[in-house]
C-alpha cells in the first residue's frame, strides 16, 4: 500500500527547558534543532522562548519557525560571536499543528559552536534535552539541463502497481485518452508519477532488484510515456521496507535479512516496527545508525535502477520517518533532515530532479535541496502554509487530497486558501481513476 492516511499519525514530543552543547567542531553545515514546544503546554498568555549560541567561523545563522511565527524567520551573517533571539508563542492558534518547532541553522566550513542554550518561559516541565547537532552537506541543485516540473504543469499519479506490468494505465498505444482516466476538462498531463520498480514477483525472482526482467519492464514503461511527450517521475520508497520489493523478499524479509547478515549486521540494525501497512516496516534512517551505510547502498541501487529506466525525476516516499510515532527507530528531526538531504543530493548526482515528499514542516530547511514538492493532505491538516518556502522560491507544489465517498470537483478545497499550491483529488489506493484536478 502507499501513502494516503499515513500522515494522520504524528509523533508527540516534549521539549527541553535548557540544553547546552559545548566545543563542537563541524566540517560543513551545523543544524541545530532548538526546541519543539507543545501548544497545549503554553499558559493562557502564551510563552517566550529565548535561543542563544556562541559561534566561530560561521557564515550565516538562519532562524526559522513552524508553524511560522510572524517576524521571526530571518537569515543573518554571524561570523564569530554570540547570536540570540526571542520569540513569543501564542497559546491559541488557528493552525492544527500540536507544537511549534523553533530552529537555528548555522552554516559555514569548520564552524565551531561553543554554546547552545534554550530557555523557555511557559508551563512546561524540563525533560531530557532534545537539542541536537548534526553534520550535513551543502545542497547540490540539479544541472540546468535537467527537467523540473513547473507550477503550471498538470500531472497524473498512479501507484496502483500496474504501471510496470501494463505500462500505459491511462493511455493506449496511440496516445488517445481512455475512459478510466478522466482529466476533468483540463489538458492532458505534462508528466506522470508512477512506480516502475513494482514488478510482481511472478515476473522476477526475489532478490534480483536491478535484474534484467525488472529493468526491462521499468524501461519499457518509461519509454512509452516519453514517446507521448510526457516526462516521468518515479516513485522510490526510501523510508520503509516492503516485503514484495525485489531487494527485500518474496512476501517476507528473507532477501534483506540475508544481505544484512552478510555485512555483519542484524535485521534490527535496519528495520523498525510494522508501519501499519501489510508487509511493510520502517527503516532506520538515522545517520548514526549501525546500518546507515548499508541503507545508503540499498537506496543508491534503487535510484540507479530508476535512472537506468530513464526516469526524469524521483518521488522519494517516507522521508519523514523521524516525525512518525511508533516507528521503533530512535531519530531526531535534525537527523531525518540529514538523511533527506543525502537523498536529494544523491538523486541530483545521478542526473535527475527530486521532490520533497511530505515532511512539510521541514520545508524551510529542505527547500534548498529539493526541486519541487509532492504533498498529501495539507488542506486536510491545514499545514499548506509550511510549504511557503517553495512557493516563495518559485518552485512547484503539488498537493493530493483524499475525499471520502464519490469524488467530484465539489470536494476541491477553498480557492486561494494558499496561493501556489496545485491540488488534485484521488482515492487512497492512488489508482489512475478517480482523478479530479482542482482549478
Amino acid at each position: 500500500m502507499y501513502e494516503g492516511s499515513r500522515r494522520a499519525v504524528r509523533a508527540s514530543r516534549t521539549i527541553a527547558a535548557t540544553a547546552v552543547i559545548a566545543g563542537l567542531t563541524i566540517p560543513s553545515t551545523v543544524v541545530l534543532v532548538a526546541t519543539r514546544v507543545p501548544i497545549y503546554n503554553l499558559g493562557a498568555k502564551g510563552g517566550t522562548v529565548r535561543l542563544a549560541a556562541t559561534v566561530k567561523n560561521a557564515k550565516t545563522c538562519a532562524w526559522s519557525s513552524s508553524p511560522k511565527v510572524a517576524g521571526f524567520d530571518a537569515t543573518v551573517k554571524c561570523k564569530t560571536g554570540k547570536v540570540a533571539r526571542s520569540v513569543k508563542l501564542k497559546a491559541n492558534t488557528s493552525t492544527k499543528s500540536k507544537s511549534y518547532a523553533i530552529r537555528l541553522t548555522v552554516r559555514g566550513k569548520s564552524t565551531t559552536v561553543d554554546q547552545w542554550k534554550v530557555d523557555e518561559a511557559g508551563k512546561t516541565t524540563p525533560t531530557e534535552p532534545t537539542t541536537t547537532t548534526t553534520t550535513t552537506t551543502e545542497p547540490t541543485g540539479p544541472p540546468e539541463s535537467l527537467w523540473v516540473p513547473k507550477p503550471t504543469d498538470v500531472w497524473q499519479w498512479d501507484l496502483d502497481g500496474e504501471a510496470s506490468i501494463e505500462p500505459m494505465p491511462c493511455y493506449p498505444g496511440d496516445g488517445s485518452l481512455i475512459a478510466d482516466c478522466p482529466l476533468d476538462n483540463r489538458t492532458e498531463p505534462n508528466w506522470i508519477d508512477f512506480d516502475p520498480l513494482n514488478a510482481q514477483q511472478g515476473n522476477c525472482a526475489a532478490g534480483q532488484a536491478g535484474a534484467s526482467c525488472d529493468e526491462a519492464l521499468a524501461t519499457q514503461a518509461v519509454a512509452d510515456y516519453h514517446a507521448l511527450g510526457m516526462h516521468v517521475v518515479c516513485y522510490v520508497d526510501v523510508g520503509t521496507a516492503e516485503d514484495w520489493r525485489l531487494d527485500v523478499g518474496n512476501g517476507n524479509f528473507d532477501v534483506l535479512d540475508t544481505d544484512l547478515e552478510a555485512d555483519g549486521l542484524t535485521p534490527s540494525d535496519l528495520l523498525g516496527n510494522d508501519n501499519g501497512w501489510a508487509g511493510e516496516e520502517w527503516l532506520n534512517t538515522n545517520p548514526t545508525g549501525p546500518a546507515y551505510a548499508f541503507l545508503q547502498d540499498m537506496m543508491t541501487e534503487r535510484l540507479e535502477l530508476a535512472k537506468q529506466a530513464g526516469c526524469d525525476a524521483i518521488e522519494p516516499d517516507n522521508l519523514d520517518v523521524s516525525e512518525n510515532s511508533g516507528t521503533g527507530v530512535t531519530e531526531t528531526v535534525a537527523q531525518g533532515d540529514v538523511y533527506a538531504e543525502w537523498v536529494a543530493n544523491r538523486v541530483h548526482s545521478l542526473g535527475m530532479s527530486v521532490a520533497q515528499k511530505n515532511f512539510e514542516d521541514q520545508s524551510s530547511v529542505l527547500e534548498p535541496y529539493f526541486d519541487f514538492v509532492i504533498e498529501e493532505q495539507c488542506y486536510q491538516y491545514q499545514d499548506c502554509q509550511d510549504l511557503e518556502p517553495y512557493i516563495t522560491a518559485g518552485k512547484a507544489v503539488f498537493d493530493v487530497e483524499y475525499p471520502s465517498g464519490t469524488i467530484s470537483s465539489a470536494d476541491c478545497p477553498a480557492k486561494n486558501l494558499v496561493t501556489g499550491v496545485d491540488v488534485m483529488l484521488k482515492g487512497l489506493n492512488v489508482d489512475p481513476s478517480p482523478r479530479v484536478v482542482c482549478s
